[in-house]
């Protein structure tokens, strides 16, 4: 029971005193559910033989995630409340994405002469949300965790190594359970999942370029190309502890119930909720040269100076 000690952790083990245990209790199948809809409308005007004109409208929507047999939690990371689909919430989870995503495009091409063609265009685009989770999704409350931390250096559990562990757990289907058995000695560990879908992820694209035919059957073209995301999804880390001078002082007393009585939420361990706080930038010039070099073959080459800083935080995480 003395961390960091080969020798004292062989003694440990030959004694049967165990420094910290556990195990869970799987969760059932669980069967996500969502639809997504998408309204486009599109028209070129050729305004003039050197000017067309290209307009466009697109309407985005998806419904929050579901589950099949209601079996879906989260923890509201501002109140450390679980909230359960059909019991202190609805089958979203109080989740509501925004109905009315317009996204327009426009764009043009110019001919300033016979060789020569200047187009450009921007856009609004839209991403989803709950289509691109992918993976194995565990809710809190229905996968059943039971732990037992380490009581300090130096003292073992209740139970040695050769009783075996206390199997308290029963899956009785009712997540609040969990919630209300919490203490800091046996905290839960909420899953990770969306707290804040108030937007669709939101991308601005624009483009500008010049194109120019310098020979025959030689075209060159020069762009500049850029984009910015809004409201993208970032890991926001929840019921953190408040410094590292107090993390420092815990790890010390090698005691992880003190640790949990310094979190915000002191019955919960620290977890990442999904929240979409995040912007990119990108910006490049592209360059672009081919060249036909009979009917059946030609040849092209690209360059691209491209800027793109890293997703950066949009608003101040909350602990």
């Amino acid at each position: 029971t003395t961390a960091g000690n080969a020798v004292n952790a062989l003694a440990d083990f030959l004694l049967g005193e165990v420094k910290s245990a556990a195990y869970s209790i799987p969760q059932p199948m669980i069967g996500r559910r969502g639809f997504n809809l998408g309204f486009y409308v599109q028209d070129d005007w050729k305004i003039t033989p050197k000017l067309t004109l290209n307009l466009g409208l697109r309407h985005e929507y998806e419904s929050a995630m579901t589950t099949s047999n209601g079996m879906f939690s989260r923890v509201d990371p501002s109140t450390g409340q679980m909230l359960v689909a059909g019991k202190n919430a609805s089958a979203s989870l109080d989740l509501s994405p925004p109905k009315f995503n317009f996204g327009p495009r426009m764009g043009f091409a110019y001919a300033l002469d016979r060789k020569t063609v200047v187009r450009s265009a921007f856009g609004v685009f839209y991403y989803q949300l709950f289509a691109n989770l992918g993976g194995v999704l565990n809710f809190a409350g229905y996968t059943l965790n039971q732990s037992y931390n380490s009581l300090g250096r130096g003292v073992p559990q209740t139970f040695s190594l050769s009783q075996g562990m206390p199997l308290p757990l029963v899956q009785n289907y009712d997540p609040l359970a969990v919630i209300k058995a919490a203490t800091a000695s046996n905290p839960l560990t909420p899953t990770g999942f969306y707290s804040d879908v108030h937007h669709l992820p939101e991308n601005l694209q624009w483009n500008f370029g010049i194109q120019r035919e310098i020979a025959r059957g030689t075209v060159a073209e020069v762009s500049y190309v850029g984009s910015h995301a809004y409201h993208l999804p970032l890991y926001i880390r929840d019921n953190v502890l408040p410094s590292f001078l107090v993390a420092e002082l815990i790890t010390n007393t090698g005691n992880n119930v003190q640790s949990q009585l310094y979190r915000p939420f002191p019955y919960l361990n620290g977890w990442s909720e999904i929240r979409n706080v995040g912007d990119s930038e990108y910006d490049s010039l592209q360059f672009r040269f081919s060249r036909e070099l009979s009917k059946s073959l030609s040849i092209m080459a690209n360059y691209t100076f491209a800027k793109a800083p890293l997703q950066i935080l949009r608003q101040v995480m909350h602990v």
